[in-house]
């Protein structure tokens, strides 16, 4: 267990040179908090006077350290040693976070008695998971070498290579916080109040049902009775009702896409309310909880929810979800035609699929081949349009395009 000494609180604590604190910050805009742990393996044995966090044109500071640990020559910082309200070792620096997003934090540990002996690093902030902390430890480097009594150098060390030292860092803890994308905020909303409905409807609904008296329902064993020359009728009139649909097929086909969609419906609305449900919403929770974070956390999913910059475009998002390889671009093109055909199967009420695929497919066709066909995007969009054109490979033409045809052309001698 290493050794700990509290330090005199002699150093004076430097105020922010533009400090900005969050609960001043209007809402919408970004903040990093920084919680400042300790330094360690520091080549002067003075105590720092205190840690600088510059982003952009604003700079915060921290209190002085409050202990010292004699083994290592590490300090540690603590929030609260009661010289001011800033003299802890925690600081926020609030802007917008489009402008956060996009700086780079320098750390700075600095001696304000040898203003020479100052350690730097840096930390680019887009490496940061919006509201989610981060420990970091970052080396520091900087100072240079000198030859006085502060300096920590041993008796017993000086046989020892300089490679052996280990390099001085700095311990923090690093959060970004920020709105949501307008979007994303107002879909949130939306679904805190449906859920708050639903929740509200299922408590008066267990309420009322716990008023009721309690009916027993007969042994289950006394539903066979009837259950039995049912199932043997359905049996055997099984093979005449599917012949009848085989003779009738094409009178009762329209019949079947209509009574299926209003199923699928039905069961669609079912499902969602369920899931709207308190046991439902668990159930669903379990399933997709780890896939949502996944996609939060990945870097595109963090300019697609926050602020972080200009929106991004369907296409951008698509360039970011949809493979590179040559094989997942075939496999993803084939897919894509096969939707585009689809509406074959069913005449007329196809063709309104169509207009709602075309930009759809559109979006999916530049993202992958734009930078190769930059007209394909025209012909998908007009081949889903127009009837009777949807036989036509747009995405696989593409891939074609862009993967075969080079190796076609170099092999007979076409292309160099």
């Amino acid at each position: 267990m290493s050794a700990v000494v509290p330090l005199n609180n002699r150093n004076s604590q430097l105020q922010s040179l533009n400090r900005s604190e969050p609960q001043n910050a209007f809402a919408g805009r970004g903040c990093l908090r920084a919680a400042v742990l300790s330094a360690y393996d520091l080549p002067l044995r003075d105590p720092p006077s205190h840690v600088s966090i510059t982003v952009g044109n604003t700079v915060v500071c921290t209190g002085p350290p409050v202990q010292r640990h004699k083994d290592r020559n590490a300090f540690k910082f603590a929030a609260g040693s009661g010289l001011s309200e800033h003299s802890g070792n925690h600081v926020s620096v609030t802007l917008p976070l489009a402008q956060l997003y996009e700086q780079t934090a320098v750390i700075q540990l600095v001696y304000s008695n040898q203003p020479s002996q100052t350690l730097t690093t840096t930390y680019e902030l887009k490496q940061l998971k919006i509201h989610e902390k981060t420990w970091l430890i970052l080396p520091l480097s900087g100072a240079p070498e000198t030859s006085g009594e502060s300096h920590v150098k041993d008796d017993d060390d000086d046989d020892d290579d300089d490679d052996d030292t280990a390099p001085p860092t700095i311990r923090l803890q690093l959060v970004l916080e920020g709105p949501y994308r307008t979007e994303i905020a107002a879909l949130l909303q939306l679904g805190n109040a449906w859920f708050g409905l639903v929740d509200a409807i299922e408590d008066n609904i267990k309420e009322l049902l716990s008023k009721c008296p309690k009916v027993s329902l007969p042994d289950s064993k006394y539903f066979l009775i009837p259950a039995a020359p049912i199932l043997s009728l359905l049996v055997v009139s099984l093979p005449i009702l599917l012949g009848v649909l085989l003779v009738g097929l094409p009178m009762f086909l329209p019949l079947l896409v209509v009574v299926g969609s209003l199923l699928l419906c039905v069961a669609v609305v079912a499902s969602g309310l369920y899931c709207s449900t308190s046991s439902g919403r668990s159930q669903v929770q379990v399933l997709f909880h780890p896939v949502v974070q996944a996609i939060v956390f990945t870097s595109w999913g963090q300019r697609l929810i926050y602020v972080t910059g200009p929106r991004p475009t369907p296409v951008n998002v698509a360039v970011a979800i949809l493979p590179e390889h040559i094989w997942g671009k075939l496999i993803v093109s084939l897919i894509i035609d096969a939707c585009g055909s689809a509406s074959y199967l069913l005449p007329l009420v196809g063709e309104g699929f169509d207009i709602a695929w075309a930009p759809i497919q559109t979006i999916l066709i530049m993202a992958m081949y734009d930078a190769t066909s930059p007209n394909l995007k025209y012909l998908s969009f007009f081949e889903e349009i127009l009837p009777l054109t949807d036989i036509i490979p747009s995405a696989t033409l593409g891939w074609l395009i862009e993967y075969a045809y080079p190796s076609i052309a170099q092999g007979m001698g076409l292309q160099q």
